[in-house]
C-alpha cells in the first residue's frame, strides 16, 4: 500500500518536469503567465513518497525529486521559462540558440 501511494506520489513532479521541458525545448516562447518556480513546491510530494517507502524506490524519490528542481531552475536561469513581468524586465531576451535543438 505504501509503495502504491508513493508511486502516485511520484506522478506530479514527474507530469512537471516533462511540461518544463517541453516549454523550454519546444514552444517558441520562453515566458508565461505565472511564476514557474512555484512549481518547485510538487517536488515535496517527491520527498513524502521518499519518506514513506524504502530500498530502490526511495532513491527514485530522491532523484526526481532533484531532477523537477533542477529542471525548473535550469529553465529560469537560462531564460527558457520567466514570468512574463520578469521576461519584461530583463529586456525580453530570446530564448538562447541552443534550446531550439528540440523544435
Amino acid at each position: 500500500m505504501k509503495n502504491a501511494i508513493s508511486v502516485l506520489l511520484l506522478i506530479p513532479p514527474v507530469m512537471v518536469t516533462v511540461w518544463v521541458l517541453y516549454r523550454a525545448l519546444w514552444v517558441p516562447d520562453n515566458h508565461t503567465g505565472f511564476e514557474p518556480s512555484l512549481f518547485m513546491g510538487v517536488a515535496v510530494s517527491s520527498l513524502i513518497a521518499a519518506a514513506l517507502s524504502r530500498s530502490r524506490l526511495r532513491w527514485i524519490a530522491l532523484g526526481v525529486s532533484l531532477a523537477t528542481v533542477g529542471v525548473i531552475a535550469g529553465a529560469i536561469h537560462f531564460n527558457l521559462l520567466l514570468q512574463y513581468e520578469e521576461w519584461i524586465r530583463l529586456g525580453m531576451p530570446d530564448k538562447p540558440s541552443w534550446a531550439a535543438l528540440g523544435r
